[in-house]
């Protein structure tokens, strides 16, 4: 819950800004005129994608600097979809869950870490995001429906810090319809605090790799009450937040239930198995806001 509104917050604050909120909350379906915003818009790309059906896609930016805000419109000027994007580790809140940030790390490790975020760049897969948008959008105004705009986001996050390692996650929401209906994805990497290279989140513990993932595997099935066999198979490093104040593993709908589910495993149960330079000094409750969601 307080990621939902930690994250619900920053959505929001974007979206107020860019005037999307009005958009849907004050107006209907229409493709007559173009939307007009409280915020002024600058032309980036007239064609940035071109969809299946030839339907011609822009692209709009805020023309205030250090927008995160990228609205993709039709040709009739009307909102199809805003992405609130973050790509580097700058952009964002670095200082967010009680954390340091990248104040913590030597300029080494900060080129390095700055390096691994441009190669991974966009997670989203605006195309797809697009095509399903304008499948909503076309459906809506053929039944006369309202449409509500589609909202994605992806943000990078400080989640973990010790003298050797920092961690950050990366969230991406995908809309399934509108901005209150979506999916949360999540990649948590750890970095070294003084080379900034990757530190595989077996390497943290004391027993080799394999027993490691049964440990983790065996607590997740005690404390979210599922089956071991069932979450074995879905025990990956993607799937591990490695948090300040706890370690959390992530599925998603339908996988092991009809809900997203996230098990909490506090450090205490994990004392042993990890090296002890490998649990962080918790922050206080009120601070922490976690990258994950139940």
């Amino acid at each position: 819950m307080k990621k939902y509104i930690c994250m619900l917050g920053m959505v929001l604050c974007c979206l107020m800004q860019s005037g999307c909120i009005g958009l849907m909350a004050l107006t209907s379906i229409t493709a007559e005129e173009p939307t007009e915003t409280e915020t002024e818009y600058e032309l980036k790309q007239d064609k940035a994608y071109v969809l299946e059906d030839g339907t011609k896609i822009s692209l709009w930016r805020p023309s205030y600097e250090d927008s995160l805000i990228y609205s993709y419109r039709l040709p009739d000027g009307q909102q199809l979809l805003d992405i609130i994007l973050s790509t580097s580790v700058e952009d964002t809140n670095s200082h967010s869950n009680g954390l340091k940030g990248i104040e913590t790390m030597t300029p080494e490790a900060l080129e390095t870490v700055r390096a691994y975020y441009k190669n991974q760049g966009v997670l989203l897969d605006i195309p797809a995001l697009l095509e399903n948008a304008y499948a909503d959008y076309k459906e809506c105004l053929e039944k006369g429906k309202y449409f509500e705009l589609r909202v994605a986001d992806q943000f990078i996050e400080p989640c973990v810090e010790t003298e050797r390692f920092i961690g950050f996650t990366t969230s991406w929401s995908i809309p399934e319809r509108g901005i209150y209906d979506d999916l949360s994805l999540y990649r948590t990497v750890l970095f070294d605090q003084a080379t900034g290279q990757v530190i595989p989140i077996t390497d943290l513990f004391t027993v080799p790799e394999e027993q490691a993932w049964g440990i983790l595997t065996q607590l997740c099935a005690k404390k979210g009450y599922l089956e071991p066999d069932k979450i074995k198979p879905l025990m990956t490093p993607e799937r591990i937040h490695w948090g300040q104040n706890a370690v959390v593993v992530y599925f998603y709908v339908d996988e092991v239930s009809s809900l997203k589910t996230g098990v909490e495993i506090p450090y205490d149960e994990l004392k042993g198995y990890l090296h002890d330079w490998a649990i962080p000094e918790p922050v206080p409750e009120e601070e922490y806001c976690p990258d994950w969601a139940f």
